[in-house]
């Protein structure tokens, strides 16, 4: 079956003239701090509540439905705003806020001060499809410009790519952590260490002899389906981590053990970027670093 290719620009560029977000009461009642927190120049657009954020998430690109259909099936108004991603839900119990509506996503965001947004400005969709694999960017969102208005910006947080070398773009592979580094390779940019491996890759940007940006890349794995078979295989060779998030505390000993090793995962990584946890979960990676920091930096 031949899917139809459709041009999409990113529902929440002030100046896409379809842009959601623009004159939606649920974000116009906000106040003018929520506001101003909208950042957009000519190539780059982000959710950004500081000029001194230190941390950045990043996506690859809304779904169809969050892209044509303001509310289908309790879909947010935001980054990973569709209602099968399951990030804001898994944030809520790793962080103990409430995240169920844009306003306390604003909230979350602007306590913790960290800036949000997605990779891809433009593109071609083929079909309704949300997998990222469907997307043909035309247009990348240039997060140079926006570490030039926030410059402080240390650690980007992509919920793709694992543990494994950052691979290069072709029109089968697109995930966020993909499209960052061929975004930077399309601006003439030189790129070091996207080809390490590790959940955590130290990134240097430079203009030719010129050290541009220097930042971690931290990949946590993605809260949707199609991770459970690595995060299995993961459990599998480390039986000990699995023993370990049985002890976890008892308001998150009923969840699966693909949904505790992310918990565990992000919390050990949130903690490490100042980003609030649950007291019982932040007691325990704290009485558990050194086992967590084997599992997870090897």
């Amino acid at each position: 079956m031949k899917h139809i290719k459709t041009f999409e620009i990113h529902p929440f560029v002030p100046a896409n003239p379809d842009g959601k977000w623009y004159g939606h009461n649920n974000i116009d009642s906000q106040s003018t701090k929520i506001k101003t927190s909208w950042f957009e120049s000519e190539n780059s657009f982000g959710f950004m509540p500081s000029k001194t954020i230190k941390c950045l998430f990043l996506g690859t690109f809304p779904t169809w439905e969050v892209v044509n259909q303001l509310r289908t099936n309790g879909n947010l108004e935001f980054f990973y705003g569709s209602s099968v991603n399951s990030f804001w839900s898994l944030l809520s119990q790793i962080s103990g806020n409430s995240l169920d509506n844009e306003a306390q996503i604003f909230s979350f965001l602007d306590k913790n001060n960290i800036g949000i947004s997605d990779i891809v400005k433009e593109t071609e969709r083929r079909g309704q499809s949300a997998a990222d694999k469907f997307l043909t960017p035309i247009k990348w969102n240039n997060l140079v410009e926006i570490k030039n208005h926030y410059p402080q910006i240390s650690t980007i947080i992509c919920t793709s790519g694992g543990s494994s070398p950052i691979a290069s773009y072709n029109k089968n592979n697109l995930n966020a952590a993909v499209g960052l580094n061929q975004m930077f390779k399309d601006l003439g940019l030189k790129t070091f260490g996207f080809s390490s491996s590790g959940y955590v890759k130290h990134i240097k940007i430079y203009d030719r002899h010129n050290l541009i940006w220097e930042f971690d890349l931290l990949n946590i794995m993605s809260p949707a389906r199609t991770a459970n078979v690595s995060i299995k295989g993961i459990l599998n060779r480390k039986p000990d981590l699995e023993r370990l998030m049985e002890s976890m505390p008892n308001s998150f000993t009923n969840y699966p053990p693909v949904i505790r090793f992310r918990i565990l995962q992000w919390s050990f990584y949130f903690l490490q970027n100042n980003i609030e946890l649950e007291l019982e979960l932040k007691n325990f990676v704290n009485t558990h670093l050194i086992q967590l920091t084997e599992y997870f930096n090897t």
